[in-house]
């Protein structure tokens, strides 16, 4: 084993000889890493031949916060699943035939609820949670590849989570030895099939929370739809061990039913052949996934961490209730929904939580048992700063009780800077500025319509803006400043 100073050596050696020059300029919502983290469990899952060596490490990024690469797992707590194909441990059937699916454990979610069975393969590592409860992980973290099958016990409505981790040798840099390239930059790659008859597809929602290896900053960025982009971002950089990383913080209940994933894209599909699953522990079982597709975010190569969501069976509103919507008002909340044939509807209720769990009931309304399509909006003019949820209940004359999907809502106080007035607008609006933001602090002010177009930029800052050429309906408002991004939401009338 080499000395510290030597491996200090080395490193400075190496550092000092392929240093990289910083390439472009992130603007977004996380944070910057650059270089190799340092090393905290030197191998989770050693003594299976063939695998490779699943470490985990620490780095630091330049906003001062301290980041696990590459993800946070239950690895070394949870149970692990049971194996439909896992050569470290024996398991190696032919084909599904050879599989003694009768002797399968049922993780039991809904004692009322009906059983499930999923067979699951993903590159490298997932953990899968049903409404928030911990179902299991993946018994191999990182190779030989692997595949499970899982039964549960549920009932309709639920929710699938799934961590997915794309792991990395060269912690930090996103990047792993192949075929003598010491920094090739993997892929990800999950599909799934479940007895219910739900596959994995676009359908599904995606969202990447660590983002390696990055040679060129600017080649990032947050799109009008939530996608965190890195699409024009060179898959095979030559910055090595000096890559950039970009993390995000995890919601802390990303893997419950409440959670709200309206924000998230959509997944994006991939074939097999792209994903490059050529190995027996999918190619025995392939017709298991007759139905399911390869998905992950929207970069198969560069996204590492990425969490996915879909709720199986819709929520069930009283069938007067057309939709509902919460969304950002000027400093408020508004929260608009709309019916038709109400039919012994008593009253409605708008509750709001803080954690997704404690509910508190803020506005009480009437109902008008209409017969025609009729509209109601409130506005919560004290809501809560970060993340909270709304959710709709109706309560109806024989005191049946009814709830609408969760709605969530990210309030950013950077966004009392800068106010959009009026609010819906007409022919123009303008920008106020508080007394913590000056003009020569705007950079950019960039304007898309609902479908991701945008339809204005101005460089710098432009008080009025004309929006008599604008279409009616929602447009996103991205302000771009010296210190941060705001966002906000502009109505059209």
């Amino acid at each position: 084993m080499k000395s510290k100073t030597a491996i200090i050596s080395v490193l400075t050696f190496f550092f000092t000889n392929h240093s990289v020059k910083s390439q472009g300029t992130y603007t977004g919502t996380g944070s910057v890493t650059q270089g190799l983290a340092t090393t905290t469990a030197t191998n989770l899952f050693p003594g299976c031949a063939g695998g490779r060596i699943t470490a985990v490490g620490t780095i630091n990024s330049t906003d001062g916060k301290a980041w696990v690469v590459p993800a946070e797992t239950n690895f070394t707590s949870a149970t692990r699943l049971p194996d439909l194909y896992n050569q470290c441990s024996g398991v190696m059937p032919a084909n599904i035939g050879a599989v003694n699916l009768n002797s399968l454990p049922v993780k039991v979610i809904d004692n009322a609820g009906d059983t499930i069975t999923a067979y699951i393969f993903g590159d490298n590592y997932f953990e899968l949670y049903i409404n928030g409860v911990l179902v299991g992980v993946d018994p191999v973290p990182y190779t030989p590849f692997n595949s499970c099958v899982v039964k549960f016990k549920v009932s309709r409505p639920y929710t699938i989570a799934v961590k997915l981790v794309d792991w990395e040798e060269n912690m930090g840099v996103g990047t792993e030895n192949n075929n003598g390239n010491l920094y090739h930059a993997g892929d990800g790659g999950f599909i799934a099939q479940f007895s219910d008859g739900t596959v994995t597809d676009d359908s599904w929602k995606a969202q990447t929370f660590y983002i390696a290896p990055i040679q060129n900053l600017s080649t990032v960025v947050e799109l009008p739809d939530s996608t965190r982009s890195s699409a024009t971002a060179s898959t095979s950089p030559s910055c090595n061990g000096a890559c950039y990383g970009i993390h995000y913080t995890v919601p802390s209940t990303w893997n419950t039913a409440a959670f709200n994933d309206q924000a998230w894209p959509h997944a994006t599909t991939y074939t097999a052949a792209t994903v490059g699953v050529n190995f027996p522990a999918y190619t025995n079982f392939s017709g298991v996934w007759n139905n399911a597709k390869f998905i992950w975010s929207s970069n198969l190569i560069l996204d590492n961490l990425v969490l996915i969501r879909k709720t199986v069976g819709s929520v069930v509103l009283p069938l007067s209730i057309i939709s509902v919507n919460a969304s950002l008002m000027g400093n408020g909340v508004q929260i608009k929904w709309t019916t038709a044939n109400e039919i012994n509807i008593r009253h409605f209720i708008i509750e709001r939580s803080v954690s997704g769990n404690n509910w508190e009931s803020i506005f009480q309304i009437n109902a008008t048992n209409t017969n025609v399509l009729h509209e109601y909006s409130i506005t919560d003019n004290s809501p809560v700063n970060g993340i909270s949820y709304y959710r709709l209940k109706s309560i109806e004359e024989d005191g049946k009780i009814s709830y609408s999907a969760v709605q969530v809502i990210r309030l950013n106080n950077s966004k009392s800077q800068v106010n959009i007035f009026p609010n819906p607008s007409h022919n123009e609006f303008s920008f106020q500025l508080s007394n913590m933001i000056q003009a020569s602090d705007i950079q950019q002010i960039n304007i898309f319509s609902n479908t991701g177009q945008l339809v204005l930029s101005v460089n710098g800052f432009q008080q009025k803006v004309s929006t008599s050429k604008f279409a009616k309906g929602m447009y996103t408002v991205i302000i771009k400043t010296t210190n941060n991004t705001i966002t906000q939401k502009l109505m059209i009338e």
